[in-house]
């Protein structure tokens, strides 16, 4: 299996993917899946882009790249990218490494195993 087949099958798994875990730890309720891998959804209110920067910084544990050209206070969060809207890059290795984490605990737990995530820098 490739680097991309495996990435993207984990990007899109409803259960334990990275954009369903990272949207969970954000705070977002999930109403769709967005662009066939995304996850979109509402905050339970109204926040400012610092305070959303904030969370992303906490959640990844990295300080993320901000392209922010929305709106004053964010209503609609969709793990992914568009125009028009704030753009947060919480870092590939940072946004993604949710989803991996919680594939090894299960293989672990199922197969009795040891695993080690080793966190690799990418700021976008």
């Amino acid at each position: 299996m490739t680097l991309l087949a495996y990435h993207l099958a984990l990007d899109a798994q409803p259960e334990i993917g990275n954009n369903t875990l990272l949207a969970a730890a954000l705070g977002v309720d999930v109403e769709r899946v967005f662009a066939l891998v995304g996850q979109g959804g509402r905050l339970p209110e109204l926040v400012g882009i610092e305070e959303f920067i904030g969370r992303v910084r906490k959640t990844v544990g990295r300080e993320p790249l901000v392209f922010a050209h929305g709106p004053e206070r964010i209503e609609r969060v969709t793990i992914c990218s568009a125009l028009g809207i704030h753009f947060v890059a919480g870092g590939h290795d940072a946004t993604e490494r949710l989803g991996v984490q919680a594939l090894s605990q299960r293989l672990a737990e199922r197969f009795d195993l040891e695993w080690e995530s080793l966190p690799v820098e990418n700021p976008v």
